[in-house]
């Protein structure tokens, strides 16, 4: 003990979180990043998109003076809303990519600053404002919520079977940026399918006939409580000045035991259209354009395909209508993918010699197995899922309300490798990957029958549908463990 006495303590002084934040800025040196405003000078919580802020620069790095950062005024920021942004005491959270990596800052605003007496300024008006970290850079890379496994072994909770999905990869023609400000909008994005849609690969004519024939054989193989349709119709928002497809929900399929083939479809009428209100959306006329969605359960595999099929209102009842298809089903092109578990804001799947030659251009055959999972990092994914929901009487409460199809754009952030050599990394290969969620759709095509805008899902934000999806599994859990105490103390 007396030893102890003669150990000479270090005297360095702990660096506070905002300076780290403010060393790590400097390093990365980043040029841009999103803004949005989340707190009042009176500690008002707020929600307001900024567009993006330029980081002034001076010699080459990111300028830092008096524990302090400068931004430009937020390109977001108009006329109109300029007032918004009183310049003293507010919130802002910076979130931008580093090494293709998410992260956020949140910094509180000093006041209006004119730079003018450093070399080599960037940009070089020198008009923006002084913010001062009060947070650690956070990486948003981590699923660090619950994870629900979707496969035995795939994670630590049990699987749940009341709520499974099935997931589908398409690849688009985008990439994200490696650094800096994403863009808050995606407006312009072309796919590439994994295989082509049924009806292009038979170049034959439509038959409605012959779609109401297959539609009908499709609704058959399904077990009874999967012969529905997801009901949706598309809407202009006036007020919103866009256009959006409101979900109608699932309608039983009637007449599937009718041998006579027509033209025509009938199902339930989805309860949100039994409205008497003739301006409410949600209300049907003659003529209405509906768009269903349904799966078909192959007899060989078990596995469901999935379709879209485009259709008008032919005949309108107080209970029941009548739909004509207009247009061929499209069937989803996307790869299947074997989902491990999912949270909140991510999932993780098992990866396949199939996805990798997909999703990477062929000269990255030559690449090496780190520098494939960089250029996985770049790809911006359209992914599609599924829910498959199984409740029972007892727990139907627990049921969220889910379409049948929920498509968002994500991002790989991390693969997982498996070597045979773990020291020398040789002869390895993908195991896993991870994605995070990042855009959700904002406005649908009437003319395309699919979104064509997209809004990035900010920090500290979720995808509505798997958030619903969280809190039902959460409460779920919760209503089972006090089933099965309640069991074990009867005994």
């Amino acid at each position: 003990m007396l030893t102890n006495l003669f150990i000479k303590k270090t005297t360095r002084k702990r660096e506070s979180p905002e300076q780290r934040a403010l060393d790590r800025l400097k390093s990365f040196n980043v040029g841009s990043a999103n803004a949005t405003l989340i707190e009042s000078p009176t500690g008002e919580p707020q929600d307001l998109d900024l567009g993006r802020v330029l980081f002034f620069k001076s010699g080459g790095d990111v300028l830092v003076e008096d524990r302090s950062i400068f931004v430009t005024m937020p390109d977001g920021l108009t006329t109109e809303n300029n007032g918004r942004l009183k310049a003293e005491g507010e919130i802002l959270r910076l979130w931008f990519l580093y090494d293709r990596i998410p992260r956020v800052l949140d910094c509180q605003v000093l006041g209006r600053a004119h730079l003018t007496d450093y070399p080599d300024l960037n940009p070089a008006s020198g008009t923006g404002y002084q913010i001062r970290p009060i947070t650690e850079i956070i990486k948003q890379d981590k699923r660090n919520s619950l994870r629900f496994s979707h496969r035995p072994g795939g994670g630590a909770l049990p699987v749940y079977p009341q709520i499974l999905f099935d997931c589908f990869v398409t690849l688009t023609n985008l990439e994200f940026p490696s650094e800096g400000a994403l863009s808050a909008r995606i407006e312009e994005m072309k796919i590439k399918p994994y295989r082509r849609p049924k009806e292009k690969r038979s170049g034959t004519l439509f038959s409605g006939e012959s779609l109401v024939g297959r539609f009908k054989d499709a609704m058959k193989g399904n077990l009874a409580n999967d012969r529905t349709v997801h009901v949706s119709k598309p809407h202009f928002e006036e007020k919103l000045n866009k256009s959006v497809l409101l979900e109608l929900g699932y309608s039983d399929v009637l007449g599937l035991s009718s041998q006579e083939v027509g033209r025509t479809l009938h199902i339930k009428k989805p309860i949100p259209s039994r409205t008497k209100d003739r301006r409410d959306p949600n209300y049907l006329v003659v003529g209405d354009t509906l768009v269903l969605h349904y799966g078909a359960r192959s007899t060989f595999s078990g596995d469901s395909d999935y379709y879209q099929v485009v259709t008008e209102v032919a005949r309108d009842g107080l209970e029941n209508i009548t739909i004509r298809p207009v247009a061929h089903e499209t069937e989803e092109a996307g790869l299947r993918l074997p989902l491990i578990d999912f949270s909140v804001n991510g999932f993780r799947f098992g990866t396949s010699k199939e996805f990798v030659d997909y999703a990477l251009p062929e000269t990255a055959r030559r690449m090496r197995l780190e520098e494939k999972a960089e250029a996985l990092k770049e790809r911006v994914f359209l992914f599609n899922f599924y829910p498959r929901t199984r409740f029972g009487r007892e727990i139907d409460g627990y049921r969220p309300e889910l379409p049948k199809q929920i498509p968002v754009l994500g991002q790989i952030v991390r693969s997982e490798i498996v070597w045979e050599d773990e020291e020398e990394r040789t002869s390895g290969k993908f195991h896993t990957h991870g994605v995070q969620l990042m855009y959700d759709p904002a406005e649908y095509s009437s003319e395309k029958f699919a979104y064509d805008r997209w809004e990035i899902i900010r920090p500290f934000r979720e995808n509505r549908y798997f958030k619903d999806v969280h809190k039902s599994l959460n409460g779920l859990i919760a209503y089972l463990e006090a089933q099965a105490k309640e069991a074990a103390g009867e005994e």
